[in-house]
């Protein structure tokens, strides 16, 4: 009797995991055919920007930055090159990239989880 009851369970588990992944498939086949990356945080479209000559995505309302792995292995090599990032054109247009508009400052929660640790 219990493996009636294990395969039930089993089998409703799957069905829901199926159709969580269906969704997910239509939401990204949705953004990928728009032609627009969407925020995961507020849904809405994310905005290109160009940061020392590589192109990042800034969410309007939550301020949040999504780079893909080629575009933040240039903008750390580009960093590793400059010896005082303080004073870089790197750090400089991240910061102003930041602090500019969208949600609370994430520069200013990036520099207290910093300063935390």
């Amino acid at each position: 009797m219990k493996d009636v009851f294990k395969e039930r369970e089993k089998a409703k588990e799957e069905e829901y995991f199926r159709k969580i992944n269906e969704a997910a498939l239509k939401k990204l086949q949705k953004t990928t055919s728009s032609g627009k990356f969407i925020s995961p945080v507020s849904g809405k479209p994310l905005r290109k920007h160009n940061l020392m000559g590589v192109t990042v995505f800034k969410c309007p309302e939550s301020g949040g930055i999504w780079i893909d792995k080629t575009a933040l292995n240039e903008l750390l090599s580009k960093a590793a090159k400059e010896e005082n990032l303080q004073s870089s054109n790197w750090y400089q247009e991240l910061t102003e990239l930041l602090s500019a508009g969208g949600g609370p400052s994430l520069l200013e929660s990036v520099e207290r989880s910093v300063v935390d640790e």
